[in-house]
């Protein structure tokens, strides 16, 4: 599916654009802020046309300011429960306020009562996503899904890393902020959101005056920020040790980092790269890579209003049925069309199988009415005759009048007794016709001729000379 992926974090612009699972397009502009409205739509809408134009699966990271977080033990109750009660706790935070939220479960976040269940629960303030909508309406997006960092992030580090070396960090360096999440074989165990005093946009009055690296300075306070929460876990014995960092976001672009990181904690550390492993900075578009490869089965914090999430299934279900009624009366057409057709079929072996060599005269159409009702009759009540009788019906020449048709079942097979005649002036021509008639029924797949037909050549009668023949075969199975 084609998906548009938009990050808003950071005072960043970020865009990756996917076609049929593979990425098109990664787009990067710095000084992007919501702060100026118009210029800020101005510039998405044109970065989206440049990225593709506005078209496929809108999936949009919102600024980190935005969202709201907190991790709560609950009982042990089903996940609408837990959302009801999440909603009263919240409600007293945003009171008389209206506000959006989802949750996830975290495996482990301190000590769990017997019964009990931690969560974490992600929450926007009502009034922030009414303009985030009414910003994304200006510049023609109509968002699928509004989502974290964190979401994106967690969802891609599952599909890289399934299966994980004990516990693993996935450390999302931001501007103003940083997110661990601890990770144990696709199960969440903790999350936390640090402040983080660095602006990677330029370089600071104190790194101006120090004289030292300005990466290496930023890369020491990254690591003095995030000390406190990483070393219990690299302490840790067995399965909770930790055994892996994985760096992402606009700070994993520091020279040096994975290296200082490594080093600094005496573990692996390495970049979280959904994109090509050759592509320059893929780590800063890691919560995109994972949202764009979210499959529509599987669940993802959403944190678009329950009211338009609705909707649009509505609308989503509302299109199936269209599709669904417009496939049936295809269907019915297609069903019509072919029992049309072996009506004609029908009729076609009728009147080659009838008793009569031409149309019958006033004075025997009750006969023929009544044969043919007759022959309708038994092949709807053995359809399984039909493809024989079809078969008889189109290989039998012109001239040669059916006369006779008995089907005998004897044991495990079925016999089918044929008597026919040919109408002649000639009594050589009458024998070729006859000769191709018989020659005909042995071509056939269904039939198979067990016995010497028996052909009799019989004088004048009312003016006419004509040649019976009687045949045998047995069906085939």
């Amino acid at each position: 599916m084609d998906s548009l992926n938009i990050d808003l974090r950071d005072d960043c612009l970020r865009i990756l654009r996917v076609k049929d699972g593979s990425v098109v397009s990664a787009r990067y502009s710095s000084g992007f802020s919501l702060a100026n409205r118009k210029n800020a739509a101005e510039r998405l809408t044109t970065e989206i046309e440049e990225a593709g134009g506005p078209h496929g699966k809108f999936n949009v990271v919102i600024p980190q300011n935005m969202v709201q977080h907190a991790i709560l033990q609950m009982p042990a109750v089903s996940d609408s429960d837990i959302s009801a009660i999440l909603k009263r706790k919240i409600a007293k935070e945003y009171t008389g306020e209206d506000f959006t939220f989802s949750f996830r479960e975290i495996a482990e976040k301190g000590k769990v009562r017997r019964g009990s269940k931690n969560v974490l629960a992600e929450y926007v303030d009502g009034k922030d996503m009414a303009e985030c909508l009414s910003f994304f309406k200006e510049c023609g997006i109509r968002p699928n899904l509004i989502t974290s960092g964190l979401e994106g992030n967690l969802y891609l580090f599952k599909r890289l890393r399934p299966a994980t070396d004990g516990n693993e960090a996935v450390v999302d360096i931001g501007s103003g902020y940083i997110e661990i999440l601890i990770v144990n074989n696709g199960r969440l165990i903790d999350y936390e959101k640090l402040n983080l005093l660095i602006d990677f946009s330029e370089k600071t009055p104190a790194e101006e005056t120090s004289g030292g690296d300005p990466s290496k300075i930023k890369i020491y306070k990254i690591i003095d920020v995030i000390y406190n929460s990483i070393t219990p876990y690299v302490k840790a014995s067995g399965d909770e040790a930790l055994s892996r960092v994985w760096l992402c976001g606009i700070g994993s672009t520091l020279e040096g980092i994975s290296e200082s990181v490594s080093s600094g904690f005496g573990i692996s550390a390495a970049l979280l790269n959904g994109l090509n492993s050759t592509q320059r900075n893929g780590s800063i578009f890691s919560s995109l890579s994972g949202i764009s490869m979210l499959h529509p089965s599987e669940k993802i914090t959403n944190l678009l209003p329950e009211k338009i999430i609705t909707r649009t299934k509505n609308i989503i279900n509302n299109a199936a049925l269209a599709v669904l009624a417009a496939a049936y009366m295809i269907m019915l057409f297609f069903i019509y069309s072919s029992i049309r057709k072996t009506e004609m079929n029908l009729q076609s072996i009728f009147n080659k199988t009838s008793a009569e060599a031409q149309a019958p005269s006033e004075s025997d159409g009750g006969i023929y009415s009544k044969k043919r009702e007759a022959f309708f009759r038994i092949i709807s009540e053995s359809p399984s005759l039909y493809p024989i009788l079809s078969d008889i019906a189109n290989l039998t020449p012109p001239g040669v009048r059916i006369e006779r048709l008995e089907f005998n079942k004897e044991k495990s097979t079925t016999k089918l007794f044929i008597d026919a005649s040919m109408a002649h002036v000639s009594e050589t021509y009458g024998k070729a016709v006859i000769t191709n008639y018989l020659s005909s029924l042995e071509s056939s797949k269904k039939i198979k001729s067990i016995s010497i037909p028996k052909i009799t050549a019989h004088g004048p009668s009312e003016k006419t000379n004509y040649i019976s023949v009687k045949s045998v075969y047995e069906v085939a199975r």
